[in-house]
């Protein structure tokens, strides 16, 4: 069906182009003919006339079945941490569309799965991989292309899958979409050309800049983003204890249906060992791109073991 892509280190059949995902080359154990692990499907009538509870930021069914509105572009039922099946409302190359495609429903997927969805960027270096975790706005796409521009490996961005395969280890973060959201400003600073690029939809002009993807890798370090306070500046501080957790929280995707789906106590429980597991540092950080380059250099700094 459709075409085969690479996400979350799975392969994902498509009947919706999703030109965001690194198409699927195969895993290196066969011919890449079987099943694919995450299916996106358009719409199936059957499913349509399932019961539904309502919920904060989702409908959840009593099976597991997640129902996500997509602002009229479409209806989203992910299921089996395997399947989405899109009810489109625009054409399936909308860029909106995917989207919701790319962002919650594969956020759910990632819940029906057992990972771990932060809204973080996650940049990989030669020590591992650090996680950028802030709300929209705090500026992780345009520090991110400050720090590929010098150097490190962009393996997500907006959703930062964590799965651990043992907990006695940090976490893997898991290749998503290669992809960052820059003003033209930001595009121009770091040599490209923004009426080359798509703009998003929704996003008050910014752009798609597509980057190669870095493989997953073991999490190092997080930086908590957060705007410096006037006259000071960029600089890191360490935080620790509930600070931490109360940050990470903040920062689940789709936490409301993560607890309607039962996944809480399990997600709660991953969240404190990333808070124990690696060093966790308040990134303060000036508004604009005239102090980026002294921001990224303290990220580096971090990435080579630095304070």
């Amino acid at each position: 069906m459709g075409t085969s892509y690479s996400v979350l280190g799975l392969r994902l059949d498509s009947e919706v182009p999703l030109p965001e995902l690194p198409v699927w080359t195969g895993d290196g154990t066969g011919d890449g003919a079987g099943p694919a692990d995450v299916t996106v499907r358009l719409g199936s009538p059957a499913l349509r006339a399932i019961p539904f509870v309502s919920g904060a930021e989702a409908d959840v069914a009593a099976d597991g079945t997640v129902r996500v509105e997509g602002n009229g572009v479409g209806t989203f039922l992910v299921r089996n941490g395997s399947e989405i099946l899109v009810d489109a409302r625009t054409p399936v190359a909308d860029p909106a569309l995917r989207a919701y495609v790319l962002g919650s429903a594969l956020a759910v997927i990632c819940h029906q799965r057992g990972v771990l969805p932060l809204h973080a960027a996650a940049l990989a270096s030669p020590r591992g991989i650090i996680l950028l975790v802030g709300e929209s706005g705090a500026g992780k796409s345009t520090l991110s292309a400050a720090l590929t521009a010098r150097g490190l490996g962009l393996v997500a961005e907006d959703l930062a899958p964590l799965s651990w395969t043992d907990e006695a280890r940090p976490p893997l973060a898991l290749p998503s979409v290669p992809r960052l959201k820059l003003s033209p400003e930001a595009l121009r600073r770091h040599g490209h050309a923004p009426d080359t690029l798509p703009e998003l939809p929704g996003s008050g002009g910014k752009r798609a800049l597509h980057l190669p993807l870095a493989p997953a890798g073991e999490v190092v370090a997080v930086c908590h983003l957060h705007k410096a306070v006037p006259g000071d500046e960029p600089h890191l501080e360490p935080m620790d204890g509930m600070a931490v957790l109360a940050s990470l929280q903040r920062n689940v995707l789709h936490w409301p249906t993560a607890l309607d789906l039962g996944r809480g106590p399990a997600v709660f429980r991953r969240l404190a060992l990333l808070s124990r597991q690696v060093p966790h540092r308040c990134l303060r950080r000036l508004e604009g791109l005239n102090r980026l380059e002294e921001t990224a250099a303290l990220v580096l700094r971090l990435a080579e073991g630095g304070a």
